[in-house]
């Protein structure tokens, strides 16, 4: 990971610049408004440290976040499948889609909480319903646009549905998947934290929604510094995944072909 950032300086070049930023702003406005670096990545490395924290705030975050981010990863794909293979279902889906798509973050998230109280589930639930959008539209798009040719060769060779999802489909989609993880995991994060931070009694929102009531700068802060770590992480992750797929998909297009 290291090689990869050195063999790339102008993002490190990026990054110490806003740190720069960062720091000159920390120092011309209140403390009650900004906390330094030096505050913010200590505080974060005290909350890292802190058992108590790691248990019953950052996982159960974590935990919220990868349920989030599998079942709207899931809705998405098979719904974009559905909806790019059958034109009715892409038109009966329309409006929900459109309705989640234009519904602002903090109004659903007052609804969620109305309808399903405060806690796991309400957050949870809420993620999902966010992510579903944006990885429905890139599968139904890119299976719309799935060569006409595999499909009728598909047909003429008696294909079973799993085959036909193997060798043609997923294949065909890949590159929207991979686009759609990489943007939905962060997403989904900032989704949970947002929910933490309206409806629940623990997670890294409820932690960085009371450290802005006490005005605890340095906290809250280290709260969002830990949020990016974990997206930089998760992204990453997913990267080196669907890399090693790679050579998977080559190998479906070809023999589909």
């Amino acid at each position: 990971m290291l090689s990869r950032l050195t063999d790339k300086p102008y993002r490190l070049i990026g990054g110490a610049a806003l740190i720069g930023l960062w720091q000159t702003a920390s120092v011309f406005m209140s403390d009650i408004t900004m906390a330094s670096p030096v505050e913010a990545f200590g505080a974060a490395w005290r909350m890292i440290c802190d058992p108590v924290f790691l248990k019953e705030h950052l996982s159960i975050s974590i935990m919220r976040t990868v349920l989030a981010l599998m079942l709207g990863s899931l809705c998405g794909f098979f719904l974009g499948v559905l909806a790019g293979r059958f034109e009715p279902v892409m038109d009966f889906l329309e409006p929900s889609r459109r309705l989640m798509t234009s519904i602002p973050a903090v109004v659903a998230t007052v609804l969620a909480m109305l309808w399903f109280g405060m806690g796991s589930v309400m957050v949870i639930v809420l993620s999902t319903v966010f992510i579903v959008p944006t990885v429905y539209v890139n599968i139904a798009e890119s299976m719309v646009k799935c060569d006409k040719t595999y499909t009728e060769m598909a047909f003429v060779y008696r294909f079973s549905s799993l085959m036909r999802l193997k060798y043609i489909y997923l294949p065909a989609v890949y590159a929207a998947l991979t686009a759609s993880l990489v943007v939905t995991t962060g997403n989904s994060m900032r989704l949970v934290i947002l929910a933490e931070v309206m409806g629940a009694g623990e997670g890294l929102g409820y932690v960085l929604g009371i450290s802005r009531a006490r005005l605890d700068m340095p906290t809250l802060y280290g709260c969002v510094l830990i949020s990016f770590g974990f997206v930089w992480l998760g992204e990453n992750i997913i990267r080196k995944i669907l890399r090693r797929r790679t050579g998977w998909k080559k190998t479906s297009a070809n023999s589909a072909a």
